[in-house]
Order: structure tokens, then C-alpha cells, then sequence
């Protein structure tokens, strides 16, 4: 699930805030990912972030395909 959400943030370009465990918050668009990694690109800069350090991720608009109903039925 976690690949395939953040496959459609990246490919759609939508807008995230990402809040880290140590309570910073990142802003910009994912342009790439792996399993250990995020590269965040905002307009000053890219930033390589462990997924490790990041508590949440919110998107500025709704992700299509992920609906709380579609994510109850992949448990």
C-alpha cells in the first residue's frame, strides 16, 4: 500500500507536507522514492529524506484511489 501511495503523490505531483518524528514538517512534492528513502523537492531545493525520520505524510488534495472504504477492504 505504502508503494502504491506514494507512486500516485509522485506521478500526479501533488503537494505534501512531511511531518518528521522530531516534529519538523517538509513541504514540497515526492520526486522519487525507495524502500528506505524520499526525495523531496520543494522550489529551493531536493532533500533526501529517511523514511525512518518521517512520522506522517499529508497531501494538499485528495489522493484518488485512496478512499478510507478502498484502504478497509486491502487489510
Amino acid at each position: 500500500m505504502e508503494t502504491a501511495y506514494l507512486t500516485k503523490v509522485s506521478n500526479e505531483r501533488i503537494p505534501v507536507v512531511v511531518f518528521l518524528v522530531n516534529g519538523y514538517q517538509l513541504r514540497g512534492e515526492i520526486a522519487a522514492f525507495d524502500d528506505s528513502t524520499i526525495i523531496l523537492e520543494s522550489a529551493k531545493e531536493c532533500q533526501l529524506v529517511y523514511k525512518t525520520a518521517i512520522s506522517t505524510i499529508v497531501p494538499a488534495k485528495h489522493v484518488p484511489g485512496f478512499t478510507a472504504e478502498s484502504l478497509r477492504g486491502s487489510e
